[in-house]
Parts: structure tokens; sequence; C-alpha cells
């Protein structure tokens, strides 16, 4: 693997089996629920990798913008949510499964801008 690559392939991990964590109980795989754990500790256990490998120049100003961004998109959460409730119903047709698509892509997209702007340095401080 490519240095160069290794912090993204590393963060779509964690990112990855945090969604196969949150996904597998409406699935009706409950022990999958384990996973989420464990892509929080991946991704506490690497956080000083990640940040390293991360440029630092604007480092305060993309934090800030990355986790704004996380910020957003989890405050969306309930608006697709409540948006989608009517079309939701006993059959789960086509309507449906784009919107639970939908939210499901919202909630991923807001994880992988949290864990991104949690692992991105802030700007050193400039001595005077």
């Amino acid at each position: 693997m490519n240095e160069r690559h290794q912090p993204a392939v590393l963060t779509a991990g964690i990112v990855v089996l945090a969604a196969l964590g949150i996904l597998s109980v409406p699935v009706g795989l409950a022990p999958g629920f384990a996973l989420l754990p464990i892509a929080v500790v991946l991704g506490l256990s690497q956080q000083s990798k990640l940040a390293r490998s991360l440029d630092t120049d604007g480092g305060s100003d993309l934090r800030r913008r990355r986790l704004t961004i996380a910020t957003i998109l989890t405050a969306l959460l309930p608006v697709v949510y409540l948006v989608s409730l009517p079309i939701l119903g006993d059959d789960w047709g086509t309507d449906a499964t784009v919107a639970f698509g939908l939210w499901f892509g919202v909630l991923i997209t807001a994880v992988y801008f949290f864990i991104a702007g949690f692992n991105t340095p802030k700007r050193p401080a400039i001595a005077d």
C-alpha cells in the first residue's frame, strides 16, 4: 500500500466497520453491533498515525470546516427521517428503500467527516 493512500484506506476502513456495525442491527444480525466499538477503538488507537499523515497547513481551518460539515449532516438526519416518514409504510417499496439509502448515506458521510475532522491536526502555535 502506498504511504499516501494509507490514511485514506484506514479512515475508510473505520467508517465501513462503523457502518456495518450500525447496519447489522436492523438487518437482524445483532452480534454485528460489536463492530461499532471495534471501529471506535481502531479510530482512537490510530489517531496519531492519521494526524501525522495529514497536511498541517491550514489545519485549524480544515479541522473546523470538517467538524462543521459533520455537525450539519448530523442535524440533517432527523430532517431526512421526518420527511421520509410519510412514504415509509408496512411494505418497503423502491421509494422507502431510496429514503433509507439517503438517510444511511448522510449518516455515513457525517461519521466520515467527524472522524476526518477529529483526526486533522490543529495548526501549530506560532512562537513570538
